[in-house]
């Protein structure tokens, strides 16, 4: 997805480390910091979660990256209202080959925001798949960010090459 002069997308704030706590299992493999968020502006759509009364409330999403803040279009509702109230979320985008049985995930954590207008990532472009009105502009800060391989069971890592989305 690339910018027009109009909608910049912005670089990246600095290299960005991989979380120290994240345990990789058996057959995986950690990305780095820094490859983790190439990838995540290579992506165009996510699952947000937020929070939820009985379990994570979990919804799909556009998104583009501007600095170290994800952008996401959104109308009045769950998700504008936990930018409104600065809610801890999560967001993954994940690829994989089913053919290979091989693939990527990366889990970003951080804080939700109403998009200032005088931010300069309110002119990012958010594709957008719905023709619902979604004008509102909201962030997930990049505090934590994860992401790992999983390996294709030959002894060696596979990249995903196949679908690219929410899985």
């Amino acid at each position: 997805m690339s910018a027009t002069a109009d909608e910049p997308r912005e670089a990246a704030a600095g290299p960005v480390e991989l979380d120290s706590d994240c345990v990789v299992e058996e057959g995986f493999d950690s990305i780095p910091g820094d490859l983790c968020i190439k990838i995540l502006r290579e992506g165009t759509v996510g699952i947000l979660a937020l929070i939820g009364s009985d379990a994570p409330d979990l919804r799909p999403v556009n998104f583009a990256i501007s600095r170290k803040r994800i952008v996401m279009r959104t109308a009045h509702g769950r998700i504008f209202d936990g930018a409104r109230r600065a809610e801890a979320a999560s967001f993954v985008v994940t690829e994989f080959d089913q053919r290979e049985h091989s693939g990527r995930s990366i889990i970003v954590t951080g804080k939700l925001s109403i998009c200032d207008p005088t931010d300069s990532a309110i002119r990012t472009k958010v594709g957008a798949w719905s023709k619902a009105d979604r004008r509102e502009r909201i962030l997930l800060s990049i505090e934590k960010i994860t992401g790992r391989r999983l390996s294709n069971g030959t002894g060696t890592t596979a990249g995903a090459t196949g679908t690219t989305g929410a899985a």
